[in-house]
C-alpha cells in the first residue's frame, strides 16, 4: 500500500512538471463473490464446486490502477487486484491431486493479478467531441498468480494410506488480453465509463469487465479528485491446462477513490 501511494504522488508530481504527461490512479476495494468449480487432475470426472462443496464465501479485497499517459507514445496502464478466498467443506470421494478426499476440508484459492499495458486513444473522438468521449484500445498482460489449497483427511491414490493431507497447485502464467475502454464525460461533474479485457483460444478463455460511474467533486484546477463505484467480473475457463481443468467465476461491486491530472 505504501509503495503503491508513493508511486501514485510520484506520478502526480511528474505530471505538474511535465503538462503534456496526463496522470489518473485510483485505489479501492472489490467485493468478490466465487462460483465456478476446479477439477485437478483434468479428466478424473471429480471437480470440486467453489461454493457448495468448499464453502468459498465473499471477500472484500484491495484494488489500485495507474494510467499514464504520454503524448504521441503509447499509454501506460498498471493495475493490481488482491484475490484470496478460504473456507471450511465437506468433499465426498473427490479426487484434488494425489488425494481423494472424503472428509470435512479446509480450503485456499488465491488469485492475485497484475496488470500491465499499452493502449492508445482513439485518433480525434476526445477531441471532437471536447473531451466528453474517451474510447481507449490497446494490448494488457495479466499476470496471474494463482494457488489452490485443500488440506483434510483423504486417501493417498498410490498407497491407498489414509491420513490428514494437505494438496496444492500453483500456477504463475501471464495472460495477454485485447482491451477496450470507453468514457463518457457529461457537462456536470457526473460521468460513466465501461472497460472490457478478454481473449479465447482452443476452448480456454478469460475476460473480465467493469462498469463505473464516476463524480468529481472536488476540482484541483489543472486535474480533479473522483469517487467511483460499479460492478466488476471476471470468467477463467481452462480445458486440461498443465492438468487443471477449471471455470471460475468472480463478480461484486466495487468502489474506488482517486485523481486525475
Amino acid at each position: 500500500m505504501k509503495k503503491l501511494i508513493s508511486s501514485i504522488a510520484i506520478a502526480s508530481g511528474f505530471s505538474f512538471a511535465i503538462p503534456m504527461i496526463d496522470v489518473e490512479a485510483s485505489i479501492g476495494v472489490w467485493n468478490q463473490s466465487p462460483k465456478g468449480y476446479i477439477q485437478y487432475p483434468s479428466n478424473t470426472g471429480n471437480s470440486i464446486d467453489l461454493e457448495n462443496d468448499l464453502n468459498l464465501g465473499d471477500e472484500t479485497k484491495f484494488s489500485g490502477k495507474l494510467k499514464i499517459e504520454l503524448p504521441i507514445l503509447p499509454k501506460l496502464y498498471l493495475q493490481y487486484t488482491d484475490m484470496e478466498f478460504t473456507g471450511k467443506g465437506n468433499l465426498q470421494n473427490i479426487r484434488f491431486g494425489d488425494y481423494i478426499f472424503n472428509a470435512s476440508v479446509d480450503s485456499k484459492i488465491t488469485a492475485k493479478q497484475y496488470d500491465i499495458g499499452l493502449y492508445y486513444n482513439i485518433p480525434l473522438v476526445k477531441t471532437l467531441s471536447f473531451g466528453a468521449i474517451d474510447p481507449e484500445i490497446g494490448v494488457i498482460v495479466k499476470i496471474l498468480d494463482f494457488e489452490a489449497v485443500v488440506s483434510g483427511q483423504a486417501k493417498e491414490v498410490r498407497s491407498g494410506v489414509t491420513a490428514n493431507y494437505t494438496e496444492k497447485v500453483s500456477q504463475t502464467v501471464p495472460i495477454p488480453l485485447g482491451y477496450a475502454y470507453l468514457g463518457i464525460n457529461f457537462p456536470t461533474l457526473f460521468g460513466v465509463w465501461g472497460e472490457l479485457k478478454g481473449i479465447k483460444y482452443d476452448e480456454n478463455y478469460f475476460y473480465e469487465y467493469a462498469l463505473g460511474i464516476r463524480v468529481r467533486p472536488i476540482d484541483l484546477g489543472a486535474g480533479h479528485i473522483f469517487v467511483e463505484g460499479g460492478y466488476r467480473f471476471q470468467r477463467l475457463r481452462l480445458k486440461d491446462v498443465e492438468d487443471i481443468t477449471a471455470d471460475i467465476k468472480v463478480g461484486g461491486f466495487f468502489g474506488n477513490i482517486g485523481i486525475s491530472f
